[in-house]
């Protein structure tokens, strides 16, 4: 035999080792595929659970959101409804003010005059108690 047979049957011994060895590495490799997929799958499913629990918690702060935004708008229209009232209010009070005054003027000016009635009043009485006073003239005198 020669160097090129001996070459050639240690390379087939390689070759036939390396097969023998290659078949359980892919076996193994096949069931680390199966494991990873197993939990791709199982990751997966627990993706899909927490995207309906995210989907069913946006939903819940939605309707949180819409209850907030009614009662909102309810408590802006009632004080927009008191603002409205006062408002009114103040208006009537302004309006009926310069009415006021004008009255308060005259009940000044009325007052005045009760005082000039009153000073003139006292003018009288102490001219008819003088001319009471006085002794009865003859008018042919």
């Amino acid at each position: 035999m020669g160097m090129r047979d001996h070459v050639t049957k240690l390379l087939r011994a390689i070759g036939y080792h390396l097969l023998g060895s290659v078949h359980p590495r892919l076996d193994g490799v096949e069931a680390m595929l199966h494991q990873v997929q197993r939990q791709n799958d199982r990751l997966a499913d627990m993706g899909s659970l927490g995207l309906r629990d995210m989907e069913r918690q946006i939903a819940q702060i939605a309707e949180v959101q819409a209850a907030l935004l009614r009662e909102i708008v309810e408590q802006n229209t009632h004080i927009a409804g008191t603002q409205t009232a006062l408002l009114q209010s103040a208006i009537y009070l302004i309006e009926n003010f310069t009415a006021t005054l004008e009255d308060v003027g005259s009940q000044r000016v009325a007052g005045a005059r009760i005082q000039d009635i009153a000073a003139l009043k006292e003018q009288i009485e102490r001219l008819s108690e003088q001319l009471r006073e006085r002794p009865p003239t003859d008018p042919g005198t």
